[in-house]
């Protein structure tokens, strides 16, 4: 029972995110490009994840390793 309670209070904090998140005020400010890959880049967490093993039926669709192009 109480994982069912963990599990409804982490969905509602969740949808309290989003819909925080989804405020129309955040649309209306235009920012340069530059300054908005910079917001989007320090708003995500780009830290590796671990390695894993999967079976090949599994590995469909997933990424072995991406490494960023030079421009």
């Amino acid at each position: 029972m109480t994982a069912d309670r963990d599990a409804l209070r982490q969905s509602t904090d969740l949808m309290a995110a989003v819909r925080a998140a989804a405020r129309q005020e955040q649309f209306l400010e235009v920012i340069l490009p530059e300054e908005a890959r910079r917001r989007f880049e320090g708003a995500i967490d780009q830290s590796p994840l671990p390695a894993e093993t999967v079976r090949i039926t599994q590995a469909l669709g997933r990424v072995l390793e991406h490494l960023p192009t030079k421009p």
